[in-house]
């Protein structure tokens, strides 16, 4: 809100339509949304809104967009959250940018799930960073990447592992120099659907100038990395994706590939393209790019775009995320307009058959009960049709358990080795429906 008191959250349908426009007006504090990182998705469904201008300030909302609690600290100005993720317990590990203290320095603070302030502690550095880029957490670990880049002289990427509990640094990444280029840019680090992880990130090719000033051109490039280390095991240039401009966001997929969201430039004709969606196969090729200028007002000739998140679906599609520089109907001053895009898994606008997963959710008049929610020790399915069949993945797109059932309109999956956490079941039938419910399992 351009008065700085409201703050609205959409709850938009699998088929774009607006279910819900939730805003807050009663909470008397400033806030920005400039940065994809400050929502963190949560275990219950719900959501954590972290960032705040004008004193950090953190806001739990339920999955119906109730406000849980809210804590706002007493901070200056300056001072605000930018990113942090939600350990297995429930607890939040967040990242707090401060003024006047060494670049080599992150602060860090962790809180329970109920917003009370645990501890604080420091992550020194072997290097400085501008901005970091990227926040994954395990059970005990939390990973961030991050870079420095220097417009006269660019410096590398960094990743580094801490434990989430005691503050402790546990190893930490700095890509070496390569004379060919320039330098590194935009690290995102994701995890794969066998529990890896990869590092996305551009290696920078030349200089560009644009309405910004500058602008770098570069080749995108996926490592994979050493969990215990950090050590690049492998390091694969991606076909056909050059002529990034920046990388956004990066996520798995069940088939072993990778999406990524990321501007982009024609090189040609000096056109941006932007915003792009692109899907890697597991061969680290480029299956399909997908190239998406937003209708007017949302998009301007020059391509200021800012772009936020990109994710698979639980039906097998791709959204994407992110805002544009546009002017509304009788208005004189550009805002930024948000645009939500849904692909297909073959980069369609349209819905097509074809699966990232290998399991599809078909639109039927099939009922399938999965209960409870939440669960402990097993899960129920119950459906009108013979089902046969039930797998379930865990966020990360990691397949955790799957059974075969002989045929039965009432099945039961033993969920015990399970962590607690949020999942998502998928259960099909014997004429070939698959249906996919999310289960919390505590």
């Amino acid at each position: 809100d351009l008065d700085g008191v409201n703050l609205g959250f959409l709850d938009i349908n699998q088929d774009g339509t607006l279910n819900e426009l939730g805003i807050y007006s009663n909470l008397d504090v400033p806030f920005y949304s400039g940065f994809r990182t400050s929502l963190i998705p949560t275990s219950d469904n719900g959501f954590i809104y972290a960032l705040g201008i004008g004193g950090p300030i953190i806001i739990k909302l339920d999955s119906n967009f109730e406000v849980d609690w809210v804590v706002n600290d007493d901070a200056p100005d300056t001072h605000y959250f930018w990113g942090g993720t939600e350990l297995s317990n429930g607890d939040l590990i967040l990242g707090l940018d401060m003024p006047d203290i060494p670049s080599n320095v992150l602060p860090m603070r962790r809180y329970s799930s109920t917003g009370e302030l645990l501890f604080e502690f420091d992550i020194e550095l072997n290097a400085g960073y501008s901005y970091p880029s990227s926040f994954l957490a395990d059970d005990t670990y939390v990973y961030i990447a991050f870079n420095h880049m220097i417009i006269s002289g660019f410096s590398r990427n960094y990743v580094v592992c801490y434990n989430a509990y005691t503050g402790e640094k546990i190893w930490e990444l700095a890509q070496e120099e390569n004379e060919e280029a320039l330098g590194y840019a935009d690290p995102i680090i994701y995890w794969t659907n066998e529990g890896g992880l990869n590092l996305l990130y551009s290696e920078i090719d030349e200089l560009l100038s644009t309405s910004f000033d500058w602008a770098i051109l570069n080749y995108s490039r996926i490592a994979t990395l050493s969990i215990e280390t950090g050590a690049i095991i492998n390091d694969y240039l991606i076909s056909d994706l050059e002529s990034t401009t920046y990388l956004v966001d990066a996520v798995g997929t069940d088939d072993g590939g990778t999406v990524v969201l990321s501007g982009g430039r024609d090189v040609d004709t000096g056109e941006i393209w932007s915003p792009r969606v692109a899907k890697i196969n597991s061969e680290f090729e480029t299956e399909w790019i997908y190239n998406y200028l937003p209708p007017a007002p949302y998009n301007t000739p020059d391509g200021e775009e800012a772009l936020y998140d990109v994710d698979v679906t639980i039906d097998d599609g791709i959204v994407a995320g992110g805002g544009c520089l546009g002017l509304l109907p009788g208005e004189e001053d550009a805002y930024q307009l948000p645009w939500v895009l849904k692909l297909d898994a073959c980069g369609n606008e349209i819905v097509s058959d074809c699966s990232l997963s290998g399991v599809n959710e078909n639109l039927s008049s099939t009922t399938i009960n999965i209960y409870p929610n939440p669960a402990s020790t097993r899960i129920f399915l119950k459906a009108d049709e013979v089902i046969v069949g039930a797998v379930i993945f865990d966020l990360q797109g990691r397949k955790v358990l799957e059974e075969t059932f002989s045929g039965s309109l009432e099945q039961t999956l033993f969920i015990d080795d399970l962590v607690s956490g949020l999942y998502v079941v998928h259960a099909s039938t014997k004429n070939g429906q698959t249906l996919s419910r999310r289960i919390l399992i505590k």
